[in-house]
């Protein structure tokens, strides 16, 4: 019983542990990516405070100031 947990939580660690961590400059370049990203991140799937997150976050923001910045 004990070796099957531990199967278990390796293979949730290590499942977790693959996803690629974006830049802040993917991001914003990648619009597509940045939605998929933010959904993970309000779906739990990334928790809030993950590096894809944050960068999803940052890269949205300079995404609105952007494009109010190309407006002027």
């Amino acid at each position: 019983m004990n070796k099957i947990i531990s199967i278990s939580v390796l293979a949730a660690v290590l499942l977790t542990g693959c996803s690629k961590t974006y830049s802040v400059d993917e991001l914003v370049k990648d619009r597509s990516k940045r939605a998929k990203v933010l959904q993970k991140c309000s779906t739990g799937t990334y928790k809030p405070d993950s590096k894809n997150c944050q960068n999803a976050a940052e890269a949205e923001l300079k995404s609105a100031f952007n494009s109010i910045n190309s407006v002027n």
